[in-house]
């Protein structure tokens, strides 16, 4: 089955509506012996056998696990506290506007850039807890020192240290004793 977004006759009125006669007239500028060249393809195969093609060919490539291997260059797996998922998806979701950079910013921007700062950080082992990342990461610009801000519609602007702190003490707060991190 062929798939055609047009018919002749509603590429002929598209073509009279914007002035040129044919599909030609709307490439003047691409030389006539690279327009459509005559393409040497292999014959049409089923989805099926391009999934087996690609499974032996994948079947063909080495696994790292039993050999040396520099992949990661250092970086791999790090431990992040479910507060520090909490705090991200709480920014995310909250509605309010983030300031950084000199101006404002969505929640869901505010999010993107505070996990992009935690994944730099945990990755050079800098954060260990909920409180590293409020500090380290989320409340100030690591370029410039310029302190970043939270604004929840009809609350005025606060520091962003100040409503993430408030947040996860809200946060331990709700959960059941036996749950709340030594110290």
């Amino acid at each position: 089955m062929s798939y055609v977004p047009h018919t002749n006759a509603e590429r002929s009125e598209m073509l009279k509506a914007i002035g040129v006669a044919d599909m030609a007239d709307l490439f003047p500028d691409v030389p006539a012996r690279v327009r459509f060249p005559k393409l040497d393809l292999p014959r049409p195969v089923s989805e099926l056998d391009i999934a087996r093609e690609m499974r032996a060919l994948g079947g063909r490539n080495v696994a790292v696990d039993p050999s040396l291997s520099f992949l990661g260059a250092g970086v791999y797996h790090h431990f992040r506290p479910a507060e520090v998922d909490h705090l991200l998806a709480t920014v995310g979701s909250s509605g309010c506007e983030f300031y950084r950079a000199g101006s404002w910013h969505s929640a869901r921007t505010a999010q993107a850039h505070l996990e992009h700062k935690y994944q730099y950080l945990a990755t050079r082992q800098m954060l260990q807890s909920a409180e590293d990342f409020i500090v380290k990461a989320a409340t100030r610009s690591s370029m410039t020192g310029e302190a970043y801000a939270i604004r929840c519609t009809p609350n005025p602007a606060q520091p962003s240290s100040t409503w993430l702190e408030s947040e996860l003490r809200a946060h331990r707060n709700a959960r059941p004793a036996a749950a709340q991190p030594q110290k």
